[in-house]
């Protein structure tokens, strides 16, 4: 049974987001760890579960009951500590504590002496006179003294020396072992390591991760120091699994996920003065777990610094489609007289502008008309994306600024790659649904819709392509000032190629442009993708995406 369940709660504070689709629970006679730095919403998450906020949106509930509706009647059975405790301060202590036992039912008195020999706390003083550690052991003993069901703790620590400490967390043991359930909050990990069971950290207001603390401390990480007799090549150690390298002087410190094994190999002939190899910290392995954090905000962030290109890109693309689509109504009704015009131009000239085998009697055929201009200007947007990757953030000064955050050069790239696959599923989504409502609307008889989707589907082949070769050339080049230019460029001369072997039947040259690889016409016949040029198409992205890191790990990056 679970004492406390959080659905997606939310909190504004106007425009200011205290906390955002905070999601966990806490199961009965659990001990639950909720750790994250300060500032990151576990008090605001706390407030709103003890009703003293009514949240934006989303849910709470304790043994079932909505957190703001039956708010009264479930804190009988909670005892709560605060991370600040103010206190009426012209009165004594053990007024303050039998004052606070008047609230609830069936309190057993003497209870509260009992709590203050543990805590070593005088009852007898006024509250003026405590210290910060003293108020604070006030409220351990009011948030106790009722022997409540359910333990609600933030930060709850601070002020406390050690000693009391210690004495404070076997006293938590000692009420878990009665049947309470407790929620911990702390930015202090070893503490939440010496208690709870499970964990939800939270970070920026939302929930980063929720797991058990001892598969954090087993994630199989290792962490390594080597000390050199003289100078280090860092780059030795560009291996896949090592995390947070540091270099102080002759000594090298990183954490390595893997088999340990490739270290152990990679250490041969070594000039070695000492090794040591241990167990990482858990304040270590949450940075970890935080950094995953941080590698999304890659994406979110190019996503956002991407959405008005990305928009006018699909407006235009979709604008295309449109002026020529709405255009067949007018050539269909003089269908004779439009043949007769497209015939009349060279072949090559034909082929260049996607009429050399338009027929004009069904929409599908028509169809591929504008669709060729979709395919190049399609090509053009993720050819764009692709070298802006690498080369975006030399142009804008911003490398010195991204790639030295405690994130490998890879895992931002592959962030940015995955922003840049985002945008165009995206823009062929926006297409694809512009096509069909155009389609369906012109037509006025059936139209094969498998073959639509087969044209339509081109697009998102033609842009995987030019996204992954544009990645290249900014791995290649990174110095790119004028992006545009390049992509229009390089798309044109592939498009110029697949002109070239229309003409010529050139099987050799066929196999250069990816034009061919999804030429409409050929399409519209086999009604299929010819699986020559799909697994030329994928080795080819495969191998300009591998080209790309390699190349980028190794490089030096330009200085601004």
């Amino acid at each position: 049974m679970n004492v406390i369940e959080i659905n997606q709660l939310t909190k504004y504070y106007g425009k200011h987001r205290g906390i955002e689709n905070v999601s966990f629970s806490v199961e009965e006679g659990e001990i639950f760890g909720f750790i994250g730095p300060n500032g990151s919403g576990k008090s605001t998450t706390i407030r709103a579960l003890l009703s003293l906020i009514h949240p934006t949106s989303g849910s709470a509930t304790i043994w079932g009951k909505d957190c703001i509706k039956y708010g009264s009647e479930l804190r009988r059975d909670i005892g709560y500590l605060p991370s600040e405790v103010f206190y009426y301060e012209h009165m004594k202590v053990i007024e303050v504590l039998n004052y606070s036992a008047s609230f609830y039912d069936n309190v057993d008195y003497t209870r509260i002496q009992t709590l203050a020999d543990v805590m070593d706390l005088d009852l007898n003083k006024r509250i003026d006179d405590l210290s910060y550690g003293n108020k604070k052991k006030v409220g351990i003993v009011q948030g106790l003294l009722h022997e409540p069901k359910l333990i609600i703790l933030d930060e709850p620590t601070g002020g406390l020396d050690p000693l009391m400490q210690q004495k404070f967390f076997d006293l938590i043991r000692t009420e878990n072992k009665k049947g309470a359930t407790v929620l911990f909050s702390s930015h202090i990990l070893s503490e939440v390591q010496k208690l709870c069971g499970r964990v939800a950290i939270i970070k920026d207001g939302t929930i980063a991760k929720i797991e058990n603390i001892r598969d954090m401390q087993k994630h199989n990480y290792k962490k390594f120091t080597l000390e050199y007799k003289g100078l280090i090549d860092v780059h030795h150690f560009n291996l896949e699994g090592i995390t947070n390298l540091t270099l102080n002087e002759n000594t090298l410190h990183f954490l390595f996920k893997g088999d340990i094994n490739r270290i152990v190999a990679r250490l041969q002939d070594q000039a070695l003065l000492n090794l040591l190899v241990e167990e990482p910290s858990l304040e270590e392995i949450l940075c970890i777990i935080i950094k995953r954090g941080l590698v999304m905000n890659i994406l979110k962030q190019e996503l956002r610094m991407g959405r008005k290109s990305l928009i006018i890109w699909c407006l235009s693309l979709a604008g295309i489609l449109m002026l020529f689509m709405l255009l067949y109504p007018s050539i269909s009704s003089q269908l004779e007289d439009f043949q007769k015009v497209f015939k009349s131009f060279p072949i090559e000239f034909q082929q260049a502008f996607g009429v050399a085998d338009l027929d004009l009697d069904t929409i599908l055929s028509y169809y591929q008309f504008p669709f060729t201009y979709i395919l190049l200007a399609g090509a053009v947007q993720a050819m764009n994306m692709g070298i802006a990757v690498i080369s975006s953030e030399v142009r804008e000064k911003t490398g010195d600024f991204l790639f030295v955050k405690p994130v490998t050069r890879n895992r931002i790239v592959s962030m940015k790659i995955l922003a840049v696959l985002v945008q165009i599923l995206i823009t062929n989504a926006f297409v694809f649904a512009t096509a069909l409502i155009l389609v369906t609307i012109l037509s006025t008889q059936y139209y094969n819709i498998g073959l639509f989707v087969l044209i339509t589907c081109s697009l998102l082949f033609i842009q995987i392509f030019f996204a992954s070769l544009g990645l290249f050339i900014s791995a290649f080049l990174r110095r790119i000032r004028t992006v545009l230019p390049i992509s229009m460029g390089v798309v044109f001369i592939f498009y110029i190629i697949f002109l070239l072997n229309e003409t010529l039947k050139d099987e050799k040259l066929g196999l250069i442009s990816p034009f061919g690889y999804f030429d409409l016409s050929e399409l519209s016949k086999t009604m299929n993708y010819d699986s020559l040029y799909l697994l030329l198409w994928f080795g080819l992205v495969v191998l300009f995406v591998f080209l790309t890191f390699r190349l980028f790990s190794r490089k030096d990056l330009p200085s601004i």
